[in-house]
């Protein structure tokens, strides 16, 4: 029994893909009212682009935050033949760039408009301005930018430490979890192949044992999770460890709501 799955949710590669990048920390509305998103939204510049076009590349000393307004913008690098392999995509509410703006560092990665897209870009003057005015978004900033930290430090060291079935499980049970993502979701091989940085046959055999293992049913319409909760303590139990996790995007984060519109007296 899949319990909560919603195929209208899985119809199409397009949402599958989207909805397996939205991963990391929340958008900024999750963690300021509308007034401060608005006051940041204002203090950079407004642009609109086309869907394809690239916002900024890799080495570029532009290091500007962006906070997107509307679509979708995936972060990445480009491969030597050309291919853009992404590593997250983000929607209304998010902000991105913002290790450059404040480190003065090249950028790390490219960001390109997955959909037509309406972005705010502000540098580093624009965004000591209007912090100073709303402190509560220094605050945000720090928060995303620490979970983003976090959440790439538990990466990094399944990468060194655990097999490669449990780093499948563990981005299942992450892509399934977050983001207004149903708890039974379906995923491809080729994308998680794509989000793991592993070829789509090591990703086959890691499903094939995790099927067998009745934490994921395989249909045409990819993997599906059966049950989050089973899936969390097989995990622990082959780790010793409880995954770390991003946030809900709906979730407030604890200690935010009485400071949320309260800009800087004087």
């Amino acid at each position: 029994m899949i319990s909560g799955l919603k195929h209208e949710t899985l119809k199409t590669g397009e949402s599958i893909v989207s909805k397996l990048f939205y991963v990391g920390a929340p958008p900024l509305h999750a963690l300021l009212d509308e007034a401060t998103c608005a006051a940041l939204r204002k203090a950079g510049r407004q642009e609109r682009h086309a869907a394809g076009t690239v916002l900024y590349e890799r080495g570029d000393q532009n290091g500007a935050m962006v906070v997107i307004e509307e679509g979708e913008v995936e972060v990445g690098n480009f491969d030597l033949s050309g291919q853009f392999l992404p590593t997250s995509r983000m929607g209304p509410g998010h902000c991105f760039g913002e290790g450059a703006m404040l480190s003065g560092l090249p950028r790390t990665f490219s960001a390109r408009a997955v959909t037509a897209v309406a972005v705010a870009y502000i540098d580093e003057s624009e965004y000591r301005g209007v912090v100073a005015e709303f402190p509560a978004i220094a605050e945000a900033v720090t928060r995303i930018m620490a979970q983003r930290f976090q959440l790439l430090l538990e990466f990094v060291d399944d990468l060194r430490t655990q097999p490669f079935n449990v780093q499948v499980a563990k981005a299942l049970l992450t892509v399934s979890g977050i983001h207004e993502v149903e708890s039974a979701i379906a995923v491809g091989p080729e994308e998680l192949a794509v989000m793991l940085g592993a070829s789509s046959v090591a990703v086959t055999q890691a499903l094939g044992r995790l099927e067998r293992e009745r934490l994921v049913l395989r249909t045409p319409d990819g993997v599906l999770v059966q049950d989050r909760n089973m899936l969390a303590e097989w995990i622990r139990r082959r780790t010793s460890r409880n995954p770390v996790l991003a946030p809900e995007a709906t979730a407030p984060a604890p200690g935010f709501a009485a400071r949320r519109a309260m800009p800087r007296a004087g």
